[in-house]
């Protein structure tokens, strides 16, 4: 635990830092540590076990900066905005990028980013629509299997 304390974070007055020097040398409570930090108790837990249990010890412990980003998406915007236009919901949108580009990104993930990027909620659409849907969806598939297929005997 000691090895997770930075000296010179300590030495600039980094509360963190020094916040949990007292708690490896037991000058103070887990609970007295979270206090101090403005966390709670279950997140200093947390943060302890990660400090115990990390791959290299040698280093001192320090937080990844930022918020953690939708790696997967980030290559597949356009394509996921294309899709939603033409009126796919996101399960469609997730089932198309796994048959065609064989990419699996759930559901959940698109449905979150195409609430951040301004698109509205698909509602019920009638059987009609549902059918216009589902004959784009397989024109997509095939167009784009025919594509690569295309490719593929190219190459040979």
């Amino acid at each position: 635990m000691l090895n997770a304390v930075d000296l010179n974070e300590i030495a600039e007055g980094n509360e963190e830092h020094t916040t949990l020097l007292d708690i490896a040398m037991r000058r103070i409570s887990l609970k007295e540590g979270a206090k101090q930090l403005n966390i709670r108790y279950g997140a200093i837990r947390g943060r302890i076990y990660r400090i115990k249990h990390r791959s290299d010890k040698s280093k001192p412990y320090s937080k990844k900066p930022g918020p953690k980003s939708r790696y997967k998406i980030s290559e597949h915007k356009d394509l996921i905005r294309e899709y939603r236009k033409k009126g796919l919901t996101s399960e469609e949108i997730s089932n198309v990028l796994r048959e065609t580009i064989n990419v699996d990104i759930s559901s959940i993930t698109i449905g979150r980013f195409l609430s951040e990027e301004g698109f509205l909620r698909q509602y019920n659409r009638t059987s009609r629509q549902k059918e216009d849907t589902l004959m784009d969806i397989k024109d997509i598939i095939i167009s784009y299997k025919t594509k690569y297929h295309h490719k593929l005997q190219n190459k040979k």
